[in-house]
């Protein structure tokens, strides 16, 4: 049951559309909020206005007593509020407007990457979009032809949990999960009562909470999106600690490039046809100057070789054509 009820979270309720689109809808809603009040069929104020985004934005605070108050305000924002803000001809609301267009054509940021949250400083939006800004400022310095901006990217955090997040003890919330549950005998059928816990299957979750963090990229460029995705393979990867290296068809990290974590026979594999400068980013490489590792062979430490003098070539050097990582 829990796990059909985190299936669902995980597949609709939280999935990386859903979620996106919730976020735009909610930014048309705060960019309108001063002309919804004159759209809406019910007299509200201003401070209702900020509630009913704070209830859409899922922040409201303040206890059961505050939640239930501001669903009752929430409620008065019905449908017609999207269709009148995305008819109108004001100019005041033509930010909504052009938010809720993109909404309606599915003009909508792209998920160039998700990934599970394993550290417990990275579960919240704001850390993750620390570390991401990083990452991207990395990124650009890696790559000199590419430039990623970070006002292009919206990061999202979701919490996926089995039991009651008040539950601190990691070691009690699978068994807290079963405790809150209340189950039926047949000579009973009328009265609830928890199972013993030797009744209580093994087969249970040793964690029953997880974090997600989705990065979405804003530009439409088929290009632009490549290069975001790359950055966020990257960025995973080395945070796995994954041996990697960075390799272009032209001198002076330029061309067409390839960034490779395991060996690579004949470069055809790797989406590149020969190697004329790289960058080792981590771990220690081969680089074969025919396929399938034929001789002679250099071996790369960490550092940048802009191009194949730089890593003991010489001017009848022929480029490099295959690739290979050194494991002992």
């Amino acid at each position: 049951m829990f796990h059909t009820r985190y299936t669902l979270y995980q597949q609709a309720y939280q999935h990386k559309i859903v979620n996106i689109i919730e976020e735009m809808i909610s930014e048309a809603l705060k960019a309108a909020k001063d002309q919804i009040t004159q759209l809406s069929p019910v007299t509200v104020s201003k401070e209702d206005i900020d509630k009913k985004i704070l209830n859409i934005l899922n922040r409201v605070t303040g206890g059961e007593d505050q939640t239930s108050k501001a669903m009752k305000e929430f409620i008065k924002l019905t449908d017609h509020i999207f269709e009148e803000i995305l008819y109108s001809t004001d100019d005041k609301l033509k930010d909504a407007r052009m938010k809720l267009e993109d909404v309606v054509k599915r003009r909508l940021p792209k998920c160039v990457g998700e990934t599970r949250i394993t550290q417990t400083k990275h579960n919240d939006k704001q850390s993750l979009q620390e570390e991401w800004n990083k990452a991207v400022d990395e990124w650009n310095k890696l790559i000199p032809t590419v430039f990623l901006d970070k006002k292009d990217f919206i990061i999202d955090t979701i919490q996926l949990d089995y039991s009651d997040k008040k539950t601190k003890n990691k070691a009690e919330k699978s068994l807290d999960l079963i405790k809150k549950v209340y189950f039926y005998r047949k000579r009973n059928p009328t009265e609830g009562i928890n199972i013993k816990e030797y009744e209580i299957s093994s087969l249970l979750p040793k964690e029953s909470t997880e974090y997600v963090g989705r990065v979405y990229y804003t530009k439409k460029s088929d290009e632009e999106e490549r290069d975001a995705k790359e950055c966020f393979r990257w960025w995973r990867l080395r945070e796995d600690g994954v041996c990697m290296i960075l390799v272009f068809d032209q001198e002076e990290f330029r061309g067409n490039r390839s960034l490779i974590t395991g060996d690579c026979p004949s470069l055809d594999s790797c989406d590149i046809t020969e190697v004329r400068s790289c960058k080792v980013l981590s771990g220690v490489w081969d680089l074969y100057e025919g396929p399938h590792y034929r001789e002679p062979s250099y071996r790369l430490q960490e550092a940048e070789y802009r191009n194949h003098e730089a890593w003991g070539g010489s001017d009848s050097t022929a480029p490099a054509l295959s690739v290979k990582r050194v494991t002992e």
